[in-house]
């Protein structure tokens, strides 16, 4: 991920046609909501943003698919340790510039500017465009999960937490509770708020019971919890989805752990 990736994006990207009304329209704004969930659905696989790229350029709206270009690459630039770069968030800049100049004043598209501050750490001028877009959508989605990012880069988990409660009202579909859930148990995590962190991918895995990244992210909380039993049975579901090398390694390390708890236990007499 990251720079490289954006990088080759954006090169792509260059060589297309970006036809259409250089105005929002309403199969436009359709078509960008729809992309904007395809693309939240990335966690890896690269055909997920050639979907999402499909979707954004089958609209008859410019600057609809001109800021879906500029999220796509937002995503993008996320390194894998949750960071991001300047270079990369600097190829963003200009699809949404696009995007702005046939339409400045959308919420919908001008929530992107408010994330390109809040991750190059410009916290202060991600409050006044947030500010100003609230006043005008405090209902849309994709600005309340940006007050969440907000407030989770100032270190404020709890304001974080609330915020995404906000957003989870405007979820019109399964997935993006799904997201949310696993967002919050993630920032959980970060601040080692563990138990808290499983409670929100127990929400999450109620929506997705199929997802085996949901269930190893259960795994490792209670391996650190030191609640193994519960670990392996998690674990087990995530091998069942076909999570594949990370829940593996679960495995084995449980066999490890388990395989020796057991043998004590019958040394020292146990059951």
């Amino acid at each position: 991920m990251g720079v490289e990736l954006v990088q080759r994006m954006d090169s792509g990207m260059v060589k297309l046609e970006w036809d259409g009304e250089r105005q929002a329209t309403p199969l436009g704004n359709q078509t960008y909501e729809m992309g904007l969930d395809e693309a939240d659905q990335f966690v890896g696989d690269l055909q997920v943003f050639n979907r999402a790229l499909k979707i954004f350029r089958s609209g008859d709206s410019r600057p609809y698919a001109l800021a879906g270009a500029a999220y796509l690459l937002l995503i993008a630039a996320r390194e894998a340790d949750g960071s991001y770069t300047l270079e990369a968030l600097d190829h963003v800049q200009p699809w949404l510039e696009k995007a702005q100049e046939d339409e400045p004043d959308r919420p919908e598209i001008n929530f992107i500017e408010a994330r390109l501050y809040i991750f190059r750490g410009e916290m202060d001028n991600a409050r006044i465009v947030l500010d100003y877009l609230m006043a005008q959508a405090p209902y849309y989605y994709h600005l309340n999960v940006t007050e969440a990012l907000y407030w989770e880069g100032l270190g404020d988990i709890d304001k974080m937490a609330s915020w995404f409660g906000a957003a989870s009202k405007y979820a019109d579909n399964v997935p993006k509770q799904v997201r949310l859930y696993e967002k919050m148990g993630d920032a959980f995590v970060a601040h080692d708020r563990l138990e808290e962190a499983l409670e929100q991918y127990r929400h999450a895995v109620h929506f997705n019971e199929q997802s085996g990244r949901l269930w190893h992210k259960q795994s490792l909380i209670f391996w650190e919890l030191d609640r193994l039993e519960e670990c392996k049975t998690a674990n087990t579901q995530a091998i069942k989805f076909g999570l594949g090398e990370e829940a593996e390694e679960m495995q084995n390390a449980l066999r490890r752990r388990l395989g020796t708890n057991t043998l004590l236990r019958r040394m020292l007499g146990g059951e």
